[in-house]
């Protein structure tokens, strides 16, 4: 699993429908023996707010319900109340079926929704209109989340030879690796020996002057 960053729209759908009485980031690994993806919403899911998205190709991508998943509805009648479950369609083998894509194997996807509970049926915060202060709240919080999503995924791809930049292999090979002033003074190549009396002095030379 590699780090992929979010795009901006998707954090400000997270944070408008946390702050609007929605669930967000509800959390899944995408895996055969993962399944079944069963939901917890406080109440019952308004079916058609359900937005699920994960990685898929390197990048954040949002799936189609009816045509990549399918949200299965089935009532407990211990508790009397449903269950709901995201069901993605594949095939026998586990692949994706005819014109469905899946998340890739191993990856985390997320859920929103909205449901009619007790914080979803009359939330404190409802309007989600452009214009409105908890759009631009949520607008201006998603733009510095995205900012750093981008960072870290930077960050991460530098650490491979094979994502990294130019800039980020010359700093590893070379800023790295290339020693300091001070190094290079105290480098065991440059000092010198200081002579002992014990070690013996080569005679010094004098050039004969040439008279004329």
């Amino acid at each position: 699993m590699s780090y992929v960053a979010e795009p901006y729209a998707q954090f400000v759908e997270d944070l408008l429908t946390s702050l609007t009485g929605g669930v967000a980031r509800e959390a899944f690994v995408y895996a055969i023996d993962e399944a079944p993806f069963r939901l917890s919403p406080p109440g019952p899911i308004v079916p058609l707010s359900l937005r699920v998205y994960g990685q898929l190709g390197g990048a954040f991508v949002r799936f189609v319900r009816d045509t990549d998943f399918t949200l299965v509805v089935t009532t407990d009648a211990q508790r009397l109340a449903n269950d709901y479950t995201i069901q993605w369609k594949t095939q026998s083998d586990g692949s994706p079926a005819a014109g469905a894509t899946l998340p890739e194997e191993g990856t985390p996807f997320y859920v929103n929704y909205d449901h009619t509970g007790p914080s979803g049926a009359a939330p404190l915060l409802s309007d989600r209109n452009p214009g409105s202060v908890v759009r631009l709240f949520a607008e201006s919080y998603g733009r510095e989340y995205a900012v750093v999503s981008r960072q870290l995924e930077a960050i991460y791809k530098a650490a491979f030879l094979d994502t990294s930049s130019n800039s980020s292999c010359s700093s590893a090979s070379y800023g790295a690796a290339a020693p300091t002033p001070s190094a290079r003074r105290c480098s065991p190549a440059r000092r010198r020996r200081r002579p002992t009396s014990s070690s013996p002095r080569a005679p010094r030379c004098r050039r004969a002057s040439r008279r004329r």
